[in-house]
């Protein structure tokens, strides 16, 4: 049985899309293995899929909390994640991705899987290369909007120009940062990268995949040849459910109409640095007299939730709870946007860094909802955005609707398994799939 590695680091953000399409290879008979951190053991055991220990481990991190929140800075986040946590651990990651290569048919890699590439290299096996979000193939035709450098988005009108120039700088700072790799591909006696291997070096020339919606990155001339938006990859963990005494479908269940309540997420990894968020999110939805979900991770008990008109729980699978509530306050991760847009309710996005202020730009360019900036996040300022998306006369709740009609539709994890047999040469040459 052909298997296939896939290599990812990261929130559980960066995990699910892999367990999704995983779990579509099964279907099709081929077996997976997914190399990541230990702290994603659960998960995986509960989807029955083979999990390899890939460091970085955040287990083993001193001071996780600090580590969080350096890595989701808005200014200098993706630095500290390449600079500070996956470089120093490149060796140790090669070589766990190494040993879990060995009965692998196939490795299939993420933006940060920087040793997914030279390992496959090193093996002769096939690559391919997945981003969870466009900003991973740079398009100057369609570009990214980046997060220390948002106002970017206001050079559009110019045309691609601009951001051949600016993507062409940060592809040479970048690269100033990929001295371990360099030395990694010398002791393997492997030839020196000639693309930025933090870049579009990751890139494969045999298929790259984006794991997103093209309803809001409809595909762009200048991405990387071999390259396909199959659509998003979802996964709800059943696991996972901080609901033992089944309060959340309680809460759901009493909603309808004007009554639904308003949900606030910060998905993962926001949500481990959402200071005020959660409590300024109660007084917003009091402000517009809606009654409110809170899904708080392992943050303290917010008090003001009382369990009646607001209730605070840990988790909720999205799929379950997003369909029963009128508006979604959000981070704007990959995972979370789209299963907003599956939802067809509309967004309130409030990014903090990565790949969450694009995701909000694209949100906010098809009308699905409007953007709060993180350091304005208060509850006047969270009231106003939501009387706005809820206002029936402002459009957003009807393009929602439509939208969520069509990103039902959308089977990513299915296209992708497909893609990926193909390269395996377990399917036909033309797969037929909506992306």
């Amino acid at each position: 049985m052909p298997r296939v590695l896939f290599c990812t680091m990261g929130s559980r953000g960066d995990l699910h899309p892999y367990v999704a399409i995983a779990l579509a290879l099964r279907e099709l008979g081929i077996d997976s293995i997914i190399g990541t951190g230990q702290e994603h053991s659960e998960t995986l055991a509960r989807a029955r899929i083979d999990h390899a220990l890939v460091p970085p481990h955040r287990r083993e991190f001193p001071n996780p909390s600090e580590v969080m929140s350096r890595a989701m800075s808005q200014t200098n986040g993706g630095e500290f994640i390449f600079r500070e946590l996956v470089l120093p651990n490149l060796k140790a990651s090669y070589e766990a991705t190494s040993k879990a290569a060995q009965s692998a048919s196939l490795i299939v890699g993420h933006p940060l899987a920087i040793a997914a590439p030279i390992v496959a290299e090193k093996l002769g096996l096939p690559y391919v290369f997945t981003a969870p979000q466009s900003l991973g193939f740079l398009s100057a035709q369609d570009p990214p909007v980046l997060p220390v450098l948002w106002w970017l988005r206001h050079l559009r009108p110019l045309g691609a120009w601009p951001f051949r120039i600016l993507w062409a700088i940060g592809d040479r700072r970048v690269g100033s940062w990929a001295g371990p790799v360099h030395e990694l591909r010398r002791s393997l006696s492997l030839p020196r990268a000639t693309r930025n291997p933090l870049l579009s070096g990751l890139w494969s020339n045999s298929l790259n995949l984006g794991l997103f919606s093209p309803m809001l990155s409809p595909p762009a001339p200048d991405w990387p040849p071999n390259t396909i938006a199959v659509g998003p990859c979802l996964y709800d963990d059943p696991g996972a459910l901080s609901d033992p005494d089944g309060a959340v479908d309680a809460f759901l269940q009493r909603g309808c109409g004007t009554d639904r309540p308003i949900l606030f997420t910060l998905g993962s990894a926001a949500v481990e640095v959402a200071g005020n968020f959660f409590r300024e999110a109660i007084r917003a939805a009091d402000l517009v007299g809606r009654r409110s979900l809170l899904l708080v991770g392992r943050n303290e008990v917010v008090s003001e939730a009382d369990g009646n008109k607001h209730l605070a729980v840990g988790y909720a699978p999205y799929s379950q709870v997003m369909p029963h509530c009128c508006a979604v306050v959000h981070q704007c991760g990959s995972g979370t946007t789209h299963e907003v847009l599956r939802a067809g309710v509309p967004h309130v996005c409030v990014p903090f860094s990565h790949d969450q202020p694009d995701f909000a730009f694209r949100v906010e360019r098809a009308r699905l909802g409007v953007i709060v900036a993180r350091y304005r996040c208060d509850a006047d300022t969270l009231a106003n955005a939501l009387h706005r998306v809820l206002d029936p006369s402002m459009g957003y709740i009807g393009a929602a609707s439509a939208t969520g009609n069509a990103a039902r539709e959308e089977r990513g994890a299915a296209a992708a398994a497909g893609e990926i047999a193909r390269i395996l040469g377990h399917s036909p040459k033309h797969t037929n799939h909506k992306p």
